[in-house]
């Protein structure tokens, strides 16, 4: 049983929660720190000898395709964060296709190998778009981590598996990979508590996020897929 840890490379103007101070609009003329932020944590890769999946935006790698070399040359898997930034669910099949798709192409023509994985912008696939997982494999992916089995304003996959599992699919079959989540018995009721990263790394306070962590692969038996930007 392995855990996993993996990073979305994307800028910090693309957060949703940032979204009314820094519109699409606006992004040509915001500073740039991808490239500076990605270093550090490659280096920190480097110093724990540890290894992970880069999910990253087509639209950083056309701009940064040196940042894109230097990570598959260190070691690491390179997938795919679609193109722009764009909520999948707010996309049609049409455009959603077009923006995986074109994705996975530029990352393969850089980095000469072929891409499989792919990882929604704000975990947007959910139960108003499950075609999403049929047009992924159809574009060629062979697994999916956009599922964040929680409640959230923004994504709800309260009733899906918290352990990977495979979805068949016209296309063929696709694994989904879900982030880590701890149970919690509360009042007769089971919470599901985030501990898989993002804003939750940085506003639960680290015992919580450790303890989750462990008794994920000490008491329930299963890996822990966890991720920061």
């Amino acid at each position: 049983m392995v855990n996993s840890v993996s990073v979305d490379v994307e800028e910090y103007y693309h957060a949703a929660n940032l979204a009314a101070a820094a519109p699409p609009a606006r992004w040509h003329a915001l500073p740039s720190r991808v490239e500076l932020s990605t270093h550090t944590v490659l280096d920190i890769f480097d110093q724990t000898g540890k290894k992970g999946t880069f999910f990253i935006l087509g639209s950083v790698a056309r701009r940064c395709p040196d940042l894109v070399r230097e990570i598959q040359r260190r070691g690491h898997e390179i997938a795919s964060h679609g193109y722009g930034h764009q909520i999948a669910y707010l996309q049609n099949k049409r455009q959603f296709f077009g923006d995986v798709r074109r994705t996975k192409c530029l990352l393969e023509d850089l980095t000469g190998q072929a891409v499989v994985g792919y990882r929604a912008p704000n975990f947007s696939i959910t139960e108003r778009n499950p075609w999403a997982h049929e047009e992924l494999r159809r574009a060629g992916y062979r697994y999916d981590s956009s599922v964040y089995p929680i409640w959230h304003p923004r994504y709800a996959n309260l009733a899906t598996s918290l352990t990977p599992y495979l979805i068949n699919t016209n296309q063929g079959p696709l694994v989904e990979i879900p982030l880590a989540v701890r149970r919690e018995k509360f009042m007769g009721f089971t919470l599901r508590i985030p501990v898989a990263g993002g804003a939750y790394w940085r506003l639960f306070p680290p015992v919580l996020i450790e303890l989750g962590l462990r008794r994920i692969r000490s008491e329930e038996k299963r890996p822990a897929c966890c991720y920061l930007h």
